[in-house]
This record gives C-alpha cells, structure tokens and sequence, in this order.
C-alpha cells in the first residue's frame, strides 16, 4: 500500500527512491488487481530476481495454488543464494 500511497503522479518518473533489495513477485492471473505491467514493476524495484505469473488463483493464491507459490518462492531464495 506504501507504494500507492507514495506516488500519487501516474506512471512518469519516480518520486520516491526504488527499493534495491532482491525481490520476487509471484503474480495470480485472476487477483482483483490484475498483473500490473513490467514498467510498473522496474519502476519501483531496482532488484528484480524473479517474476512469475502462475496459470492459476485468485486474491488467495497461497491457499487456492499452494505447491506453484511454494516452487516458485523455493526457486527465488535458490537466486538470491547465489
């Protein structure tokens, strides 16, 4: 919610300063708030390790699509090992 409340000017330049640690998203392709786009994304995360978009889930994706949200979260912490 941070992130909405800090920008409040659409999708030009950043007003705030981009998080820069290793960060995953595991996006659900049926969540209220859609897949946001990749721009919107690297706009606010410099740090981008992994991004995926499950084949499906709704708003509770750990509980509708358990064992893809644990692969997925088990391969990032493999990335960040790195």
């Amino acid at each position: 919610m941070r992130i909405y409340s800090d920008d409040n000017h659409g999708f030009g330049e950043p007003t705030i300063q981009k998080t820069t640690v290793p960060t995953g998203f595991c996006f659900f392709p049926f969540n209220i708030s859609g897949i946001p786009p990749k721009a919107f994304v690297n706009r606010f995360f410099s740090n981008v390790v992994s991004c995926s978009e499950q084949e499906s889930g709704v708003h509770f994706g750990a509980i509708e699509n358990p064992i893809s949200l644990h692969v997925d979260i088990v391969n990032f912490i493999k990335l960040t090992e790195k």
